[in-house]
């Protein structure tokens, strides 16, 4: 456990994950005078996750037609991810310490784990003319692989060499389906990849 100075809201949380990429649990909490803590939980073994799993279920609530509706749409039928979505942790399970945690409302943020990339090879996006030639070609770097919740849909994402411009790429998506009509989404989150 860590108490730091500053606003749990200013983290850069993707340095904070890639940091402690073995934690199973990481859990912030803001505290008064300008402060705020730090929890994590390191598995003992590697049969953690199966003998003893963290479960956290949760409730987003975003208006039909929002950014927010569109992002959740699309982490559930792709897994790309999302920031400052707002919802309620209805139930949370666990360890000591863990599951006395309080479920309650906030602005929940979903991530692609820094180990999703850890076997992908960069890549190379090419343009092609219409006989199949290549026009131009733009490296990727920083490659992240997601899956979708609810479909057969993937998220691939880079960034030019630069890291001026991220491509996403939304694949073996629903063809002309409308993904949703509801605005809340109940997501069980199981395991001990709650971060």
């Amino acid at each position: 456990m860590e108490i730091r100075t500053g606003a749990v809201g200013d983290l850069p949380w993707d340095t904070e994950l890639s940091r402690w990429s073995s934690a199973a649990y990481v859990q912030y909490q803001q505290l008064p005078d300008g402060q705020y803590s730090v929890l994590r939980l390191l598995p003992k073994s590697a049969e953690s996750a199966r003998l003893r799993p963290i479960t956290i279920s949760g409730r987003l609530e975003v208006t039909s037609g929002s950014p927010e509706h569109q992002a959740v749409e699309n982490f559930v039928q792709f897994g790309t991810p999302f920031v400052d979505v707002p919802g309620t942790v209805t139930e949370v399970s666990g360890p000591p310490g863990v599951a006395r945690s309080t479920p309650g409302q906030g602005r929940f943020r979903f991530m692609v784990l820094p180990e999703s990339a850890a076997e992908l090879p960069d890549l190379e996006v090419r343009l092609l003319d219409t006989t199949g030639d290549t026009r131009h070609g733009l490296d990727l770097t920083g490659v992240e692989l997601s899956a979708g919740l609810n479909g057969t849909g993937f998220w691939l994402s880079g960034y030019d060499r630069g890291g001026a411009v991220q491509f996403q790429f939304f694949l073996n998506g629903r063809d002309g389906e409308v993904a949703s009509t509801g605005v809340v989404y109940d997501l069980p989150v199981m395991g001990v990849l709650c971060r």
